[in-house]
């Protein structure tokens, strides 16, 4: 893991380069966003950000899930990125002793997933829709045939009405209405 390939390497900014290539290293292996924060929450290296614009990332001290691990728990949070700008699944664990105090965060991107739930919530609507017209196709032609000896009765009666006594209903069923 992350945390045992950096056991020896102090969180400070004295060591952003090594620490900078480690965690590309471990971001490109894992699939990952990698980000190695020291105990006062300062980034020291991140996948995601050059050592040029580390400088100006925000302090993560007040992240739900650093706060966490910097008190020794393992955190999680989801949420967009407030340094990249996409929302990511964030795990984050304190580095164990005898390695100098700092908390490991790795973070799996969410983009994908959630255009993964857009395309099967898309393709729920398509079928629902589908079978709601399929539904409606089968209840019209059940209802025209339920229907159908009825409008030769109406018929009949409407001849029979006119002074036609000779109209009869010519209806050939084994169930109630044949009967």
């Amino acid at each position: 893991t992350v945390a045992e390939l950096a056991r020896g390497l102090p969180f400070d900014i004295d060591h952003e380069p090594e620490l900078s290539d480690l965690a590309l290293r471990a971001a490109a292996a894992a699939g990952v966003r990698v980000t190695l924060i020291a105990p006062d929450g300062t980034v020291v290296a991140d996948s995601e950000v050059t050592l040029a614009e580390l400088a100006s990332v925000a302090n993560h001290a007040g992240r739900p899930e650093v706060d966490a691990a910097l008190a020794g728990r393992l955190g999680s949070n989801t949420r967009r990125s407030e340094t990249v700008g996409r929302r990511f699944l964030y795990l984050a664990v304190p580095r164990a002793p005898p390695s100098p105090p700092g908390v490991v965060r790795v973070a799996a991107d969410l983009t994908s997933v959630d255009a993964s739930v857009g395309d099967l919530r898309s393709a729920l609507i398509a079928g629902g829709v589908l079978a709601l017209v399929a539904a409606l196709v089968l209840s019209f032609f059940v209802s025209r045939a339920l229907l159908r000896p009825l409008w030769a009765f109406h018929a009949t009666l409407a001849s029979l009405s006119s002074g036609d006594l000779g109209a009869r209903v010519r209806w050939r069923s084994n169930d109630e209405l044949g009967d």
